[in-house]
């Protein structure tokens, strides 16, 4: 994983600077900030959802795994999951070389459905934000472990600047400890594959690294009603569904009977 870090650091750091070299910055702030469009909160929609909310992530490589899926058809498959019961938003990947996403999903999903878009990318520079928000994010999901501890509370002011709601995705719970809750919508907690093997002092780490932070979703592929009664139990507001929902027979069927454990569970009146 470290070689891996290292690639993506030095590939998004060429990135940036392309950027940063064909545009100035102000106006890359100010074209960002003129865009008009619709805005969609997910905070809202997960607080408001009549049962436990059950998000998913577009990308056509399942990272790190680095598996592609073949012929992967981001509107076609959101389209099915809304018939089969998606609600609120999705989050989409723009990182095309490590995750298999493009930008341009962001639009396309923005304009052709009710959903709430937030971007998934490697952030580590504020440019990237400013393209986000041009290009129609409702906001960002920030990953604390590719970012690092050292730039991570300046990248989450910048991107809390922006107007849009920012989520960050944390693997452990000390890379929380220098940030400021009030720059963030909701956090976002990589879970092991059986959840049973998060202990009580790893959850209690995590809260009190994020004292203050309300809206809390984790990232998993429950098993079963009990692996879903155990995230409510646990104070987490909503799931995101991990890379091995899409390789399921039948992701479409799956998320039916993982949506079926979420309202049997957790249903608000």
């Amino acid at each position: 994983m470290n070689d891996l870090l290292e690639q993506i650091q030095a590939y998004k750091t060429q990135e940036v600077q392309n950027i940063r070299r064909d545009f100035d910055e102000a106006l890359l702030k100010a074209a960002a900030f003129s865009v008009g469009g619709e805005f969609r909160s997910l905070e809202l929609d997960i607080r408001n959802a009549a049962s436990f909310p059950l998000l998913v992530e577009l990308k056509s490589i399942l990272f790190p795994a680095m598996v592609e899926l073949e012929d992967f058809q981001p509107l076609r498959a959101v389209k099915a999951l809304l018939e089969a019961g998606l609600e609120g938003g999705v989050i989409i990947a723009s990182d095309s070389y490590f995750l298999g996403g493009d930008p341009s999903w962001i639009n396309l999903i923005k304009h052709s459905t009710p959903l709430a878009v937030i971007q998934r990318d490697f952030f580590i520079d504020p440019a990237q934000f400013y393209q986000g928000k041009a290009i129609g994010a409702d906001g960002y999901l920030i990953h604390a472990g590719i970012t690092g501890a050292e730039r991570l509370p300046g990248l989450l002011e910048a991107a809390s600047e922006m107007g849009l709601e920012v989520y960050l995705e944390l693997d452990r719970p000390e890379l929380a400890e220098t940030i400021d809750p009030a720059t963030l919508t909701g956090l976002v907690v990589n879970l092991p594959a059986d959840p049973a093997e998060l202990t009580g002092d790893a959850i209690s780490a995590f809260q009190r690294a994020t004292e203050g932070i309300k809206l809390r979703l984790a990232r998993c592929l429950p098993r079963n009603a009990a692996d879903v009664q155990r995230l409510a139990a646990l104070n987490f507001q909503g799931i995101i569904l991990n890379d091995d929902f899409w390789q399921q027979p039948s992701f479409v069927e799956h998320f039916k009977t993982v949506r079926e454990w979420c309202e049997a569970v957790f249903r608000k009146q």
